[in-house]
């Protein structure tokens, strides 16, 4: 209780925002109505803001703390930032905006709200797209700085992560088991529209996708804990269900994330690594690798997709129909096939460049007759059609580059590397807040502890 008493109603709001943003089951208002998901942390949110805000306005002007963009822990983030907006400018040179020449018709809008349309119409987006980046990175990564400065902040943190999280997995759990079982779908993928899954892992996570980067952010942050806390041990049994779970949601996008998590753990860590753990390395990464293989070929739904790949390279060379299940993924296959088809001609400078923000749902646009946000599910693909192969190393830099300079003992620097790879691959199979939160909490954290010599 005398912990609790120590932490400001701010912080407190803010750890809350923080949590409750990957849990997309609390999305209470429609992108269709609001123009954003709408859920309860956007709301907890908005109030951590205004009461800085409200401080600010209260505060003398000396004060008033501003982050320096170009710090050691943020300079990679504000190149990054920098080059994608390059990117934007060579964008529009080339034509990558220019928005589709169709009629709308108001009945195709039915549903869609006047604000949601504005915000998420092909001339808005791309700035919207920009504002969003800078966002997500100063209130997730930057903040905690400044809301969780002390082990009191920390502790209580951890306290929520691990409510909220292990509520999140026994849900998710129990309603997989009744679907499983009795074919009763009790836990909706959002309570905006009480829409069911199947027989799929998901929690309050969302979507299954969503679920699938949600877990192994679960797994990273208990790690992180486990630092942080030298009481706690990393059970491998809860490891192991929670890694089951994963392959259960049985996300296309997750198994695509969980390759690129193991591909950048060898080219970033394998050489860093002592001799002495490699084996036992390898060995995790052959039971992941066999057990993903096994899933991949258990899934009907994934098999389809990679069944049908062949005929949609045809029917594109062709520009004949594609297969229906190649269809329904056309935002994922055409910037792909865009950019490859721009490397035959020997068009090098789109693939690593980019176009910028909102390119590549420009680009979707034309196949849809509603004008809104189009990007491709995999987010490997969105950010190499819009920031280029140059833009995705410094976007790998920004959260590789702090972590390994801030970090004074090896070990704990090469195992939070190795869960930062880790984090980076889920979300190159599908974008997630949860990226920037880890980041954040890992600078904390290890700022927090070498300040103490701890």
């Amino acid at each position: 209780m005398k912990e609790m008493t120590q932490l400001s109603i701010t912080s407190r709001l803010y750890v809350w925002s923080v949590l409750m943003e990957p849990l997309l089951f609390f999305i209470i208002v429609s992108q269709d109505i609001s123009g954003v998901g709408g859920n309860v942390s956007r709301i907890l949110q908005l109030l951590v803001i205004l009461s800085l805000v409200l401080r600010l306005i209260l505060s003398s002007l000396s004060k008033i703390i501003i982050p320096n963009p170009f710090s050691e822990n943020f300079k990679w983030y504000s190149y990054y930032i920098i080059f994608i907006l390059i990117s934007f400018l060579y964008g529009v040179y080339i034509g990558s905006f220019e928005a589709s020449h169709r009629i709308i018709s108001s009945s195709n809008n039915a549903g869609v709200s006047g604000i949601s349309l504005l915000l998420n119409s092909q001339f808005t987006r791309p700035f919207f797209e920009y504002f969003i980046a800078i966002y997500y990175f100063t209130y997730f990564a930057i903040l905690p700085k400044y809301l969780l400065n002390t082990s009191h902040h920390i502790n209580y943190f951890f306290r929520i992560f691990s409510y909220t999280f292990f509520i999140s997995l026994t849900v998710g759990a129990l309603d997989f088991l009744l679907v499983l079982l009795i074919g009763y779908e009790w836990i909706p993928r959002h309570l905006s529209d009480f829409t069911h899954v199947g027989t799929r892992f998901h929690g309050f996570a969302g979507e299954p996708r969503d679920a699938f980067v949600y877990l192994g952010f679960g797994i990273s942050l208990l790690y992180l804990k486990s630092i942080w806390d030298k009481k706690t041990k990393i059970n491998n049994w809860l490891i192991g269900s929670i890694f089951i779970s994963m392959l259960l949601t049985q996300s296309s996008s997750g198994f695509i994330g969980l390759i690129f998590a193991i591909g950048l753990i060898f080219i970033y860590q394998i050489p860093k690594i002592p001799i002495r753990y490699l084996a036992s390395i390898f060995t995790i990464i052959l039971i992941i690798s066999f057990t993903t293989y096994f899933a991949i070929t258990s899934s009907d739904r994934t098999m389809l997709y990679i069944e049908a790949i062949p005929d949609a390279i045809q029917a594109l060379q062709t520009s004949s129909d594609l297969p229906p299940v190649i269809q329904a993924q056309i935002v994922n296959i055409y910037p792909v096939w865009i950019r490859i088809s721009e490397v035959i001609n020997m068009n090098f400078l789109p693939l690593l460049i980019g176009t910028g923000l909102g390119s590549a749902s420009s680009l979707n646009n034309i196949f849809f007759s509603i004008d809104g946000v189009y990007n491709p599910h995999a987010n490997i693909i969105r950010i190499v059609y819009e920031n280029g192969l140059i833009g995705l190393a410094i976007f790998i830099n920004a959260f590789i580059f702090p972590i390994r300079r801030l970090i004074r003992d090896g070990n704990s620097r090469e195992m939070i590397t190795i869960f930062m790879l880790f984090i980076l691959g889920l979300n190159f199979g599908h974008r997630s807040s949860t990226l920037f939160i880890f980041f954040g909490m890992a600078l904390l954290i290890f700022s927090v502890k070498n300040k103490k010599n701890i």
